[in-house]
């Protein structure tokens, strides 16, 4: 698989922001499936439930700044790597958490999605923490991989890239819902009405409608 290996110090340079190319639109791949702002974290649910998850949780699954209410960033839900099913692995958010240490089942099925060039890359490139990948098993699909040589590993990684991740996730996130608001175009009278009798700009989606004008 392609993947596209982002180290420690060029994360910020390397993520991008969840457009489809023409290459990918050729690829004949099924639609991904789920909301935007749900998160399936594939990981060893032993690591899941210590301080890996707790430390992945505080940043996805933080609560979103000026609500009222409390309400995540992200829902996240664990799903342990021998539970995973072709459903499972067409949905469209993704975020896979290895050690290249665990000796589990688990993560010797994590090992499975990286493949042996890829982990033997990461191992010779000790830096090596994020892999990016989208459209994998399904169009409109992002996939994270975060993978340390250990937990200590991971643990101190993601502490120095926790910002970056999150960057990233609510990117793609903004990028899908400006896709959806605008994919019918914009609504060019009702655009200029609110420039020339507010002087407000906005561009105003194509299937929004006036209900009162004052």
């Amino acid at each position: 698989m392609g993947y596209k290996i982002i180290f420690v110090g060029l994360i910020g340079l390397l993520f991008f922001g969840c457009e489809d190319s023409p290459e990918q639109e050729e690829r004949v791949l099924p639609r991904a499936a789920g909301n935007i702002n749900e998160v399936i974290i594939i990981a060893d649910p032993k690591h899941w439930d210590g301080p890996i998850g707790d430390s992945v949780n505080a940043v996805l699954g933080a609560p979103m700044s000026g609500l009222p209410q409390d309400e995540a960033i992200f829902e996240l839900h664990q799903v342990a790597p021998t539970k995973v099913n072709q459903l499972l692995k067409q949905v469209v958010n993704l975020i896979y958490i290895i050690t290249l240490d665990n000796p589990s089942p688990e993560g010797k099925k994590l090992l499975t999605y990286l493949g042996e060039n890829t982990i033997n890359k990461i191992k010779s490139q000790k830096e090596t923490f994020l892999l990016y990948e989208k459209d994998l098993f399904a169009k409109g699909q992002f996939i994270t991989f975060m993978v340390g040589r250990s937990k200590e590993d991971f643990l101190r990684k993601f502490s120095a890239n926790k910002d970056l991740v999150k960057d990233a996730w609510l990117k793609c996130q903004r990028n899908r819902a400006h896709f959806q608001l605008y994919k019918n175009g914009m609504h060019q009278a009702m655009t200029n009405q609110l420039k020339e009798n507010f002087q407000v700009s906005f561009d105003v989606p194509k299937n929004y409608q006036e209900v009162i004008s004052d």
